[in-house]
């Protein structure tokens, strides 16, 4: 025997609600228990590189591993490793030649939440 069950709008509506709450995620930049991160290469030139680490989560700036790379058509080759300071600045002072660089900013997990990586965009001597 089959059962036909009739909703009323009002509780179709509020699956409706309930489902489109639980599958939106928030705009904050902040998932769950993970951070979206966004590294910066600012300033570039023969002397050095700088940039800024930053966050929705405070803790998700301060003490990052931020690497230089140099690319070369396919290949690149790491410059320099440094960390973000507690406002999520770096900086690396080397003698850097023409070419095409970009920052890489690794993951790290701080408390329970997972702080992502990010890659700046490439900018040229």
């Amino acid at each position: 025997m089959t059962r036909i069950v009739r909703l009323s709008a009002s509780a179709i509506a509020g699956v409706a609600l309930v489902a489109a709450l639980v599958v939106a995620s928030p705009a904050s930049g902040v998932e769950g228990n993970k951070a979206k991160t966004k590294i910066t290469l600012g300033k570039l030139g023969a002397a050095g590189a700088s940039g800024k680490v930053s966050s929705k989560r405070a803790g998700c700036e301060s003490g990052r591993k931020v690497t230089l790379f140099v690319y070369d058509d396919f290949v690149t080759d790491k410059v320099k490793i440094t960390h973000s300071n507690a406002h999520g600045k770096w900086h690396v002072r080397k003698s850097l030649a023409p070419g095409k660089y970009f920052a890489k900013v690794d993951a790290i997990r701080v408390g329970g939440t997972r702080c992502l990586y990010d890659v700046s965009k490439n900018r040229r001597i």
